[in-house]
């Protein structure tokens, strides 16, 4: 357990391969909106379209964007024990796991 952050080293469920490649897609889809809602955020504030209200908040923002990313990072190692689970940077884990390989 790293105490730091409260997160096991281990995922918190165990799910077979099939249940994990199902879990990976369905949270891809909800992150994959949630980015373009905070692409869209982001693009209002550059142009400075937003309404005064939303101005003084931080979503839309990089601070934001890091926020998101740090909070799926923890997602990731909780669920699944690998704080990346597709792309570019989780390819040392398909190496150990090929059958999550999509």
């Amino acid at each position: 357990m790293n105490t730091l952050n409260c997160i096991s080293e281990t995922p918190i469920v165990e799910l077979n391969t099939e249940q994990r490649r199902t879990l990976i897609d369905l949270i891809e889809i909800e992150r994959s909106h949630a980015s373009r809602w905070w692409t869209m955020l982001n693009e209002m504030r550059c142009r400075g379209e937003l309404p005064y209200r939303v101005k003084e908040q931080e979503i839309g923002s990089v601070s934001d964007h890091d926020r998101r990313f740090t909070d799926c990072y923890f997602t990731n190692k909780a669920l699944f024990g690998h704080a990346c689970v597709r792309g570019e940077a989780s390819q040392q884990m398909f190496r150990c796991l090929p059958e999550l390989r999509g």
